[in-house]
């Protein structure tokens, strides 16, 4: 017999001599177990939810190069809305800055004989290093005006000048009070209270109102204060200036 076909049969020899033994070990007429019937399986068993804490930490997963317990860092300027301007920069200039507030105008001495340094006589040149401003106009003519600067919105005098010499100043606004407290808007009756028998009646040229003559209680360089009423009694306007200059009632004309 060839030696493969040996091997085979031995294979096969022993083989069933494990089958015999097998049911030799069996009781005889013992039934063969029926296996029990399979239930379907139900749903499967949910797992267990992860805290919100770790959850929320599994999601805070850093950037390379960062430890574990320090967040990624986040780019505010992408999301603040600051389109990259420094926050806190712009809080510190908010709050250093303020409401604006108004310029507090510059009070000018108004007085008999001119105003400040500025004294009746001065020719223009003198007269512009005496100015605590700008003077605006045409120097030039007979007679001119000069207006002066001096950071008030309104009643800024009017300086006139003739041949080349301060003369006269003209106020038309409330602001600036004349010596003695005198000023535009108040009526007929407040200036005779403030001035008493030093002040002359007269009519006014073109209206149904009047001029206030005050001169100069101390007679330094014959200056005169005029104011002027409307019809209502109600000043319009007032000067100083020398004489004749300040009867002028058209200005230079």
């Amino acid at each position: 017999m060839p030696p493969a076909t040996f091997e085979a049969a031995t294979i096969l020899v022993t083989l069933l001599s494990i089958a015999l033994a097998g049911c030799s070990a069996e009781e005889p007429g013992a039934a063969t177990p029926t296996p029990a019937a399979t239930e379907p399986a139900g749903p499967p068993e949910a797992l267990p939810s992860v805290p919100e804490d770790i959850a929320v930490a599994q999601r805070r997963i850093p950037a390379p190069g960062f430890p574990a317990d320090i967040e990624e860092p986040v780019d505010r300027d992408a999301d603040d809305g600051m389109d990259g301007r420094d926050a806190d920069a712009d809080a510190d200039t908010e709050s250093d800055s303020g409401p604006d507030e108004p310029v507090e105008p510059l009070v000018a001495d108004l007085h008999w004989g001119g105003i400040g340094e500025a004294r009746f006589g001065m020719d223009v040149e003198e007269l512009q290093r005496s100015w605590p401003g700008v003077l605006d106009g045409e120097a030039s003519g007979e007679c001119f005006y000069l207006s002066g600067d001096l950071r008030r919105p309104a009643g800024t005098p009017a300086l006139m000048f003739e041949r080349a010499r301060f003369v006269r100043f003209d106020v038309d606004a409330p602001g600036p009070g004349a010596p003695g407290g005198g000023r535009v808007g108040m009526d007929t009756e407040e200036i005779l209270d403030r001035y008493g028998d030093d002040v002359a009646r007269g009519p006014h040229k073109y209206t149904d109102g009047e001029y206030l003559r005050i001169e100069n209680p101390d007679g330094e360089g014959m200056s005169v204060l005029l104011f002027e009423t409307d019809e209502q009694g109600i000043v319009t306007e007032w000067r100083i200036g020398l004489e004749p200059q300040v009867d002028y009632v058209e200005g230079c004309s």
